[in-house]
């Protein structure tokens, strides 16, 4: 007695990479940005650290303390990132601007 032999389906794969442009038959392997943006710092109050609002790759904004910033290889450095009051004075500045 013989057995049917059972062979899995034909797959068609379609994906869209981040530019939006669309693959079909094979995979186009496309590494998705992981890192976050730092945006601003802000001064920690009543007894809370400094903390870090940060952009995700999604778009998505969230703070973080300033010393998961730090060990989280974010850029720039923390350092280098603005205060908050002078990151808003700035933003204000150029959508009165343009």
């Amino acid at each position: 007695m013989s057995h049917p032999t059972l062979s899995p389906p034909s797959l068609k794969i379609r994906l869209r990479d981040v530019t939006g442009e669309m693959h079909t038959g094979g995979v186009k392997m496309t590494s998705l940005p992981t890192k976050t943006v730092g945006i601003y710092r802000r001064h920690g109050v009543l007894g809370l650290p400094t903390d870090a609002r940060i952009r995700n790759f999604s778009g998505e904004e969230i703070d973080i303390p300033e010393q998961r910033y730090r060990n989280g290889g974010h850029e720039p450095p923390f350092e280098e990132l603005p205060w908050k009051e002078v990151y808003e004075v700035h933003s204000n500045a150029e959508t009165d601007d343009g």
